[in-house]
């Protein structure tokens, strides 16, 4: 199904039902042509009414799952870590992650889309789809309306009940991903920034970053860069450089000011000399010069 297709079946029923919120459903559907998603097919979708919430064994995910808390509460182990989430928030795992659920004495009620992108499978192409595996969204009212019209879909069987999910899926995925972007400069960028203070000295890759804060490797790097301007690596050289002209204007040697920054001699004069123009030792008597001449 096509994008404009996607757009037209939602819009249908916005017209139908939601006619207080028209204007603003339409405002969204009309940036829905940034995302092609034409290779994207629904495997499943249900919802469980609330109820106590049986155990699942370990199971390595061979789709996409995301399944909204709708009432109560539900915790997932997702890859090893433990989520807990309640009414307004929503549980994403990925192909290839391994997912299991505890046994539970609390009741909870929850929907589940279990969707996959044909061209991932075809051209085994990681997927471009890396949500955080425990998604708040319920401050963005644009994301409750269309979980809630999927809800009425999974409980109301019809002859295009599939179609229908599939365009309202289309329209969520595009949602979650801008409602994401706005959070995460304000959270998940924090976190990282804070992180790599602390660590940038310790040779931090991404993936360190991206398990600290919860996130796909690939998210997170895309995150900080809407927020920030530039890469994480582009960050971490800034934080670099800045340390060590300070070492320098210290008199510091250039093998201590190297050792600090947890780089071999070598390198560190190479990189120096790559971020500024002239390397370690030309910088440190170039300001001595300039203190003996003050």
């Amino acid at each position: 199904m096509s994008m404009e297709s996607a757009g037209a079946e939602f819009s249908a029923y916005a017209e139908n039902e939601t006619r207080h919120n028209s204007e603003n459903v339409l405002s969204i559907l009309s940036g829905v042509h940034r995302v092609a998603l034409p290779s994207l097919s629904v495997r499943r979708f249900s919802c469980t009414q609330l109820s106590s919430v049986p155990e699942i064994a370990p199971e390595l995910m061979a789709e996409h799952e995301l399944l909204f808390i709708l009432d109560g509460e539900l915790t997932c182990i997702i890859g090893g870590e433990s989520y807990t989430a309640t009414a307004g928030d929503a549980l994403y795992v990925a192909p290839g992650e391994l997912r299991c659920r505890p046994d539970s004495k609390r009741p909870a009620a929850f929907m589940t889309i279990c969707f996959w992108d044909d061209r991932t499978a075809a051209s085994s192409a990681p997927t471009e789809f890396s949500f955080p595996h425990l998604i708040h969204y319920g401050s963005d009212a644009d994301v409750c309306n269309t979980v809630e019209y999927l809800r009425r879909i999974c409980e109301h069987e019809t002859p295009d009940q599939r179609k229908k999910c599939l365009a309202a899926l289309q329209l969520l995925l595009v949602q979650l991903d801008d409602f994401l972007l706005r959070y995460s400069q304000n959270e998940y960028v924090t976190a990282m920034k804070r992180y790599l203070l602390d660590h940038y000295r310790e040779g931090v890759q991404l993936a360190d970053l991206a398990d600290h804060v919860g996130l796909h490797p690939v998210y997170c790097a895309k995150i900080f860069k809407l927020a920030e301007g530039i890469t994480v690596g582009a960050f971490i050289n800034q934080l670099r450089i800045t340390r060590a002209a300070a070492q320098l204007e210290c008199a510091v040697e250039t093998s201590d000011v190297a050792e600090d920054l947890g780089l071999s001699e070598f390198y560190f004069s190479r990189w120096f000399r790559q971020m500024t123009g002239i390397s370690p030792t030309e910088y440190r008597d170039t300001l001595r010069a300039g203190y003996h001449r003050g």
